[in-house]
């Protein structure tokens, strides 16, 4: 593995590169995976719950642990 800073590719950061040639390489590795391949994601399911009831039991879970931690730490 290489444990150094990553070499400049453009010219004016030191690299080899021109900007026309920065720009090329760029379209290349877009053009490898054409668009039609890529999946489409679908939009996220409704919860059996809903979301207020999601929030509820979840603020409820946390006012457990508040008061856990708190009857913890004033036995210590």
């Amino acid at each position: 593995m290489y444990a150094g800073v990553m070499p400049a590719r453009a010219q004016e950061q030191g690299g080899p590169l021109s900007e026309d040639q920065t720009a090329d390489l760029v379209a290349y590795i877009f053009n490898l995976i054409p668009a039609q391949s890529l999946p489409i994601l679908a939009p996220p399911s409704q919860s059996p719950l809903g979301r207020t009831a999601g929030m509820a039991i979840v603020a409820g879970m946390a006012v457990v642990v508040i008061q856990g931690l708190i009857l913890y730490y004033r036995k210590a």
